[in-house]
């Protein structure tokens, strides 16, 4: 199905030169909270619930087509867990339903300062590695055709929270990013670099 809320939105988005956005929504009872990121191939919308556990993430495929199904299993189980509690709990769940509400309820508008902060993307997000360390602290260049190296799940979780360039350029060199729970450790975020310019 095609999420014409989503094509304004990121016409906004592109208007305002940003391509990730924060924003939050109310569907029946519940508030979400979701990103929309169109640094990653394909784009991707995810919603979380927290008060509910509850992590939805949707692909966006070309012109803003949709998938109407909750998956995984556990996902759809947590949704149907949080709609009953509301006032609407009697009512049968339908995916392309539940998607057009949420589309119509999406910002019409975006904001530079809704730019989410890793932080924001793994709130919504789940099973990243290292949840609780959302402040980035440098590039660890790893060399090249060495045995150590990048891992999947920190290449997972830098295209999350920075995107589809720092995840090719990291994958394509064997660099990996760092993370840490103390922000006062926190650095600026700057492009990753080769192991070339890390033994410099």
């Amino acid at each position: 199905m095609r999420m014409d809320g989503l094509a304004r939105l990121h016409a906004s988005m592109r208007h305002v030169g940003i391509t990730r956005m924060r924003f939050r929504l109310q569907h029946n009872q519940l508030l979400f909270e979701g990103v929309f990121l169109v640094d990653v191939e394909p784009y991707e919308l995810a919603l979380g619930c927290l008060a509910q556990n509850v992590a939805l993430v949707f692909q966006v495929a070309a012109g803003y087509q949709v998938r109407p199904y909750i998956e995984p299993r556990e996902a759809f189980d947590a949704l149907m867990a949080a709609l009953r509690t509301g006032a609407n709990s009697g009512q049968p769940f339908n995916a392309s339903t539940f998607l057009r509400e949420i589309d119509a309820a999406l910002p019409q508008r975006a904001n530079t300062h809704d730019v989410p902060t890793p932080a924001d993307v793994v709130r919504v997000y789940r099973h990243v590695e290292e949840a609780d360390k959302v402040h980035f602290c440098g590039w660890l260049p790893h060399p090249l055709g060495g045995e150590r190296g990048v891992t999947p799940k920190n290449l997972a979780k830098t295209r999350l929270c920075l995107g589809e360039h720092s995840y090719a350029f990291c994958q394509r060199n064997n660099v990996s990013s760092r993370w840490t729970d103390k922000p006062d450790l926190a650095q600026a975020i700057t492009p990753p670099p080769t192991p070339k310019q890390a033994r410099r």
